[in-house]
């Protein structure tokens, strides 16, 4: 079973430790998933970053808010 996971970055730089990740759900037959968790946050958070990781890899990504080209 695919699954995925996200993890919060602040700060803009994705190699630190990230502010909170949620657990692991399975990606449907269709790709679809939804992750219904609440994470606590820090107080403040600049230059939030969310990553999407495939498998439970948390080194790796397949999604990411707030960035362009």
């Amino acid at each position: 079973m695919l699954t995925i996971s996200a993890s919060l970055f602040c700060g803009g730089d994705a190699n630190v430790t990230p502010a909170a990740t949620t657990g692991q759900v399975p990606i449907s037959a269709d790709g679809d998933a939804r992750i219904h968790q609440q994470v606590t946050l820090p107080a403040t958070c600049l230059a939030p970053i969310v990553l999407v990781h495939p498998n439970g890899g948390l080194t790796r990504y397949i999604s990411v808010t707030g960035w362009r080209p």
